[in-house]
């Protein structure tokens, strides 16, 4: 009888073993996640890589590799367990809500799920199923300066020359200053401005942000160059910019005594 047992013994025990080798726990919240891709580099990821503030920075298509144009440059803060994601182009609109880490790649933030195929201390790349988003890591994110530069509101008088590439990239408007009576309640009121780099002479294409009373809307548009004046040009709407500060980091534009906007370079 006791060779019997012995013989199962033998025969069982490997089976075991095998069975508990290829389990796979799922591990949450603050647990490193390690997982094998199709290139056989392992990703360990956690939360705690992830805390603070990331601002997307480039976007692809899942299925292409050219970078898309874009606006609504995605935000994402992490606190602890704690996940707050928004974009600069609607500043209102906030998902709250907990931040876990899911097997193999899969962070789940807010409701939503990301697949995360990369991430450093300056870099974190996800995608969505639709875009690719690359972000980076920000000590504070461009519109929490905003109306804390010392620019004097009162000191624009003169419109000035400027270089084309100082007023290359995103611009989000964080100030307006007009006097009173200066803007009907109908105006289309400008909430961004992007320029392309162009090698175009006197123009660029780009994008702009504007909005109506409670509408939104964003257009493609074409920026015609003048001495010290932008033309902001689209299918429904065109507008006519002087320019009092454009050093890359600071650009206002507008027309002095009706409406100037104050906008910040992200």
């Amino acid at each position: 009888m006791l060779s019997k047992i012995v013989f199962l013994f033998l025969i069982l025990f490997p089976a075991t073993l095998n069975i508990l080798a290829q389990g796979k726990p799922v591990r949450k919240g603050g647990s490193p996640v390690t997982t094998t891709g199709s290139s056989n580099k392992e990703l360990t990821l956690s939360i705690e890589q992830l805390q603070g503030k990331w601002q997307e920075v480039k976007r692809v298509l899942v299925s292409q590799t050219e970078s898309l144009a874009f606006t609504d440059s995605l935000l994402i803060r992490f606190d602890q367990n704690k996940v707050e994601i928004k974009d600069v182009t609607s500043m209102r609109m906030t998902m709250k809500g907990l931040a876990e880490i899911a097997t193999p790649n899969i962070l789940m933030a807010a409701g939503d799920e990301f697949t995360v195929k990369s991430v450093t201390k300056d870099h974190l790349i996800i995608s969505d199923g639709e875009f690719v988003r690359t972000l980076e890591k920000r000590g504070q994110y461009a519109y929490e300066s905003y109306g804390k530069s010392g620019i004097p509101i009162d000191s624009m008088n003169t419109p000035i020359s400027f270089d084309p590439k100082n007023i290359t990239g995103k611009w989000f408007v964080y100030r307006r200053q007009a006097n009173a009576g200066a803007v009907a309640g109908d105006a289309f009121v400008i909430k961004s401005l992007e320029i392309f780099n162009s090698d175009r002479q006197g123009s660029a294409i780009g994008k702009v942000v504007f909005y109506q009373g409670g509408e939104t809307t964003a257009e493609d548009c074409k920026v015609v160059y003048n001495t010290t004046s932008i033309l902001v040009i689209t299918d429904t709407h065109t507008w006519d910019f002087n320019l009092y500060k454009a050093d890359g980091k600071d650009l206002v534009f507008g027309e002095k005594d009706q409406l100037l906007y104050y906008a910040k370079h992200y």
